[in-house]
């Protein structure tokens, strides 16, 4: 089977899944599993108005874009000899919960890329109330996920990605195992100034001993990149992404990075909630961030997010290259 013959019968298996997702309504808030898979690990794109597109060319990105892996080969600040690529943020988020982000990446030569990442996500002491409402204690909950990564060019312009993901969620001393999918795939252009990404996440199950099984919030992801080059000393990067998602109303991101000497970056973006913003107010969609690189190899990234009345976060990330 032809490569073109492959990448058409993958598309069309994305557009297949997505009309599935887009036909969930958003009543179904609340009735998904898995939320940590919704957490945010890309302190880039987080800076970027919540876009974790191809342009970040950071090992979170590949987290909730596959495909982005592929690209680490092909654009200036991921070439050779920088073959084996590692990541790690910490999180000290909202109402008390703090969460970890650890991944690492190798080159496979012309059998692509591989990834591996895991992220943890502590809820620390929750009070335990009776039904009079009195407290009686206290019980701890958390959840992890471990995922594999893969992915690779298909053509010259077409990358292709998939995740792999398990999860599993501790409350007190219930468990719930669960498992999911992601697919990606991705298209640009010859000069690498256009970028076209299709992504379908969290496509999985979890069981629960009392509820039973139940799926995972998936999610279309649908993005556009343009990268500007020879913009004063640097290059603008502008990236905009649209997301529909099985258990919420739909977002919509904005983002833009000035890219200094591929050695410092500042970052602004702005996503909108469908209804979501409009509840706390207009500044709870923008997001600041930058980024340095020093000697080539060692990488550092701020974000921050506020989160209207529920407070702010500032997140940074590591990442090394070998």
């Amino acid at each position: 089977m032809k490569k073109s013959q492959v990448i058409g019968i993958l598309f069309l298996l994305l557009s297949a899944s997505a009309s599935q997702v887009i036909g969930i309504p958003a009543a179904n808030t609340g009735t998904t599993a898995g939320s940590v898979l919704k957490l945010e690990v890309d302190t880039r794109g987080m800076g970027m108005g919540k876009v974790f597109g191809i342009v970040s060319q950071s090992m979170a990105s590949s987290y909730s874009h596959p495909a982005g892996l592929a690209w680490f080969d092909n654009s200036v600040e991921y070439k050779k000899p920088y073959r084996v690529l590692s990541e790690f943020s910490y999180t000290d988020w909202l109402a008390g919960m703090k969460y970890s982000y650890v991944a690492a990446a190798v080159g496979l030569g012309e059998l692509g890329r591989i990834a591996f990442h895991n992220v943890c996500l502590i809820s620390g002491e929750i009070e335990r109330a009776d039904a009079q409402g009195n407290t009686i204690g206290k019980f701890d909950a958390s959840s992890v996920v471990a995922a594999v990564t893969w992915s690779k060019y298909l053509l010259k312009n077409v990358a292709v990605g998939i995740n792999v993901k398990y999860l599993h969620e501790m409350v007190d001393t219930s468990f719930a195992p669960g498992m999911g999918v992601d697919i990606e795939g991705l298209l640009q252009t010859s000069d690498n100034c256009h970028f076209w990404s299709a992504a379908l996440r969290n496509l999985g199950i979890m069981g629960y001993t009392v509820s039973g099984v139940k799926f995972t919030p998936a999610e279309l992801r649908v993005g556009y990149t343009y990268i500007k080059k020879d913009v004063g000393y640097g290059k603008l990067v502008t990236v905009s992404e649209a997301v529909l998602a099985s258990d919420n109303m739909p977002l919509f991101g904005l983002g833009f990075e000035y890219v200094f000497r591929n050695t410092m970056s500042l970052r602004v973006g702005y996503q909108y909630k469908l209804g979501g913003n409009d509840v706390q107010s207009s500044i709870t969609g923008l997001t600041l961030g930058t980024g340095a690189v020093f000697a080539g190899r060692v990488l550092f990234n701020y974000a921050y997010v506020p989160y209207g009345w529920l407070g702010e976060v500032h997140r940074i990330s590591l990442g090394l290259r070998f």
